[in-house]
């Protein structure tokens, strides 16, 4: 005969007890219910919500924003808590991990425009331009660049905008890939793919644009491979960094750039075919970048 486990020799006296007593620390207040919970500061704690999922989460790779995919419900809010929320129903920013902010006119241009898309209910992306108004919001002026401004475009992004007015992004076409475009805000933008040594980039991505006419992104070969460029005196440079990788890490595959200062200066990140890093590159192009074109 086989012998009941120890837990299960309980009479229904003691049973109903048990389920009283579960009961009531229901009850109890939640400081007394966590009592027996060490104490964690704040700045050591993470609290994650998601909205229909019921805690359950099962895009973890999408923990980078610029992965096919992603966006601001998917990805992203896997591995951080907000600095603060925005109401668009109340035009009113509630403060979360910040105590306080201000803005840092650095990602935008000296005249408060900057560049960006908004998504169709297609997926589609269609850049903008906006000329913000810090006081209000809710009161700043859009100028869409939609799909229907290139032949054969199906999304738009607009990545930046320079003190000139120079605006730089890239379309899409049905293939998915990317081509890129520039010009000023109010004119005809032209568009252009990435040409190094004879090779015509599959997709061509701008990222930032400067005041100088520079230009950087990344591309993609021929080969699938995925390189940062810069554009400078009307030529292209590739740009790989070092220890980068073309085995992804992350959904990042090979180097892409998305800064460029003034001065040249470029800003980016990387695979290393484990993990994805920054780099910022003061360099100028070396002579061996130069023979390229």
């Amino acid at each position: 005969m086989t012998q009941r486990p120890p837990f299960l020799d309980i009479g229904r006296r003691e049973l109903i007890q048990a389920g009283i007593l579960a009961g009531a620390s229901a009850f109890l207040p939640w400081q007394v219910a966590r009592a027996d919970l060490p104490q964690v500061a704040r700045n050591r704690t993470m609290i994650l919500t998601w909205g229909g999922r019921e805690g359950r989460w099962v895009d973890w790779d999408l923990w980078n924003p610029y992965a096919i995919g992603s966006n601001h419900q998917n990805g992203p809010n896997l591995i951080y808590e907000p600095l603060a929320y925005y109401s668009a129903f109340a035009d009113k920013t509630y403060m979360w991990l910040a105590e306080s902010y201000e803005f840092a006119l650095d990602f935008i241009n000296n005249f408060d425009e900057a560049a960006g898309f908004w998504t169709d209910n297609n997926g589609h992306e269609h850049g903008f331009v906006v000329e913000l108004n810090l006081q209000s919001p809710s009161s700043s002026t859009f100028i869409e660049i939609p799909p229907t401004t290139f032949p054969g475009a199906i999304a738009t992004q607009a990545s930046d905008i320079t003190n000139n007015d120079l605006v730089c992004g890239f379309w899409t076409d049905a293939n998915n890939n990317n081509h890129g475009f520039f010009g000023f805000l109010g004119q005809t933008f032209l568009t252009f793919d990435v040409k190094i040594n004879r090779m015509t980039a599959t997709s061509t991505s701008p990222l930032g644009c400067n005041d100088e006419g520079e230009i950087v992104g990344s591309f993609t070969d021929p080969n699938g491979n995925v390189h940062g460029f810069i554009f400078v005196g009307k030529r292209f440079f590739q740009f790989d960094a070092p220890g980068s990788s073309q085995t992804p890490a992350f959904a990042v595959a090979g180097t892409i750039i998305n800064g460029v200062n003034n001065r040249g200066d470029i800003v980016g990140f990387f695979s290393d075919g484990t993990n994805v890093n920054g780099f910022v590159n003061f360099a100028l192009l070396s002579e061996q970048d130069e023979a390229q074109n």
